[in-house]
């Protein structure tokens, strides 16, 4: 790794005099300030390893001028340590949306009110692979508290990717702390350990996209309230194939996530495993908090009080679409005007009456901490398609007959397919007439497929297994390997039936929704006449 870092940087040292100067750090100039001065736009400062503190090194602000900031060899030897007395580093009014920081470690910078990296007022910058550990904000009066104790953005939008937040404190926001229309980008990140202030903490106009993270282990402050990540005051996040597990609440209600007059969307996000003194394990919605989850699983959550699910409180509507929501204990809870709304969700409250295509079973993960679907799970194809093409793994959606329900996708070989099977096509009195499908299925076994069976009487449609007009079907398990299913059994065709001809049964498998035909659609055509 070591190697193709000293490359890469070959490589910037070769073609960065096209665009701007390559300045050495310490090597022409001994801190980073001096060289950011000394800098000009779309110059290059490249640090040689080093742990690096003092004057010059740390509560250094980068003001309007965009400069690529650049360690020689990455964040595992290049160190920014604040000595547990002075902050790190801070962006404001960058001009532009070039600036770079790539390869750092920021360790035990503290600050009063905020924590090791700040970005305030209109910073587009893009940090990348860098670690901050220790990062703290340690003012604590309630009407003036530390924010971002390893990342605070007022009123910025930068891109922060493939970094790591540990162990950092502040009262809001431990390891993120977004505010007043802060709409970053966070990408590839692990927000983990902070053990005070939740691990991302957004208010007042927020709208981050928060994608492929793992955050986890976080704790609450009693001026946060949620273990995970806190949405609230019309900050409608965008969260999408994310990790959020063993988070804690010691002080209110909401362990994994707290979303307060808010609507973000989450999809392909696993919730699992968290905890609250209070309140909703999983889920707290509060004031109007109306998130919007799609195939996503929540599971193994807890509350010492109400709801190791979810909470709905206020005149607050969660909504659920393919989501998998799984507490056994206590599931929901409502108070003041809070409802819910799921469809093709599986709960372990029957939601039947809630919306189209709930059930209620159990879920089938694999198990041992894993929860993604094991290949028998119930889950598998009894989703619908709400357009999300892939999954928490990055699966693409579907994988077979229809959407899985939850988080994950289980991949699928093989196909499904039907077979109508009659032993003639014109039948006289006296003879013996049936009608079977035989279901093929050349991959793992199937559960809860919907298997359709129509005959069309010029162009008159009736559907099995009510032989009515109206569109029926039957759910149906099919083994590895095949089965064959009845539709109507052996009888003799009666006498004084007259004579018809062009009468047609079809059959095929369908996806849960409806919407789409599985595998093939068999037609087999028959009549009868009176002698």
């Amino acid at each position: 790794m070591r190697k193709l870092f000293i490359i890469f940087f070959g490589i910037v040292l070769m073609i960065t005099p096209m665009f701007g100067a390559v300045i050495l750090v310490p090597g022409q100039y001994a801190t980073i300030l001096d060289a950011y001065m000394a800098a000009d736009s779309g110059d290059t400062l490249l640090v040689a390893p080093g742990t690096y503190h003092g004057e010059g090194w740390t509560e250094v602000i980068f003001y309007i001028k965009s400069v690529k900031i650049y360690s020689q060899n990455g964040p595992g030897e290049t160190i920014i340590n604040g000595q547990g007395s002075r902050k790190g580093w801070g962006f404001r009014e960058i001009e532009n949306s070039r600036m770079e920081v790539v390869g750092f470690s920021f360790i035990d910078c503290v600050g009063f009110e905020i924590g090791a990296v700040n970005f305030h007022r209109n910073s587009p910058v893009t940090m990348r692979n860098c670690v901050i550990v220790r990062g703290k904000a340690t003012r604590t009066n309630p009407e003036a508290v530390g924010e971002g104790g390893g990342i605070r953005c007022w009123g910025s939008s930068p891109t922060i990717t493939d970094c790591i937040i540990q162990e950092c404190e502040a009262l809001q926001g431990g390891g993120f702390s977004l505010l007043e229309n802060a709409n970053p980008v966070i990408r590839r990140c692990v927000i983990t350990n902070n053990s005070w202030g939740t691990g991302v903490l957004m208010q007042e106009d927020c709208d981050p996209l928060i994608e492929d993270c793992q955050i986890t282990f976080n704790q609450a402050s009693d001026l946060s309230y949620a273990g995970g990540m806190g949405i609230y005051a019309r900050s409608n996040a965008i969260v999408n194939r994310c990790f959020i597990a063993n988070n804690r609440n010691d002080y209110t209600s909401g362990g994994g996530i707290r979303v307060e007059a808010s609507s973000p969307v989450i999809t392909n996000t696993f919730i699992l495993d968290n905890d609250t003194f209070e309140d909703a394990g999983a889920l707290l919605c509060r004031d109007r908090g109306n998130p919007v989850f799609i195939s996503c699983t929540m599971a193994g959550n807890t509350a010492s009080r109400k709801a190791d699910g979810i909470g709905s409180y206020l005149y607050s509507n969660p909504t659920f679409y393919n989501c998998i929501i799984w507490h056994p204990d206590w599931e929901f809870h409502f108070q003041d005007n809070g409802i819910m709304y799921g469809e093709y969700c599986n709960s372990t409250v029957d939601l039947t009456g809630v919306g189209p295509g709930n059930f209620s079973l159990e879920p089938g993960f694999i198990g041992s901490g894993n929860y993604h679907l094991a290949t028998t799970s119930p889950c598998i194809d009894r989703g619908f398609d709400y357009g999300v093409v892939d999954d928490y793994d990055g699966d693409s959606r579907p994988q077979s007959c229809g959407v899985d329900v939850g988080a994950d996708e289980v991949p699928f070989s093989g196909s499904v397919g039907v077979d109508l099977q009659m032993p003639g096509t014109n039948y006289r009195p006296g003879d013996t007439f049936y009608l079977n499908v035989a279901c093929t299925n050349t991959g793992p076994a199937r559960s809860g497929i919907p298997l359709l069976v129509a005959l069309d009487i010029y162009g008159e449609f009736l559907f099995w297994p009510s032989w009515r007009h109206g569109l029926d079907y039957r759910m149906t398990d099919i083994p590895a390997g095949g089965k064959t299913v009845s539709i109507l059994p052996a009888f003799a065709w009666p006498a004084g039936a007259g004579s018809a001809s062009g009468i047609v049964f079809y059959s095929c498998f369908m996806n849960p929704g409806l919407t789409q035909i599985c595998g093939n659609l068999d037609s087999v055509g028959f009549g009868w006449s009176a002698q």
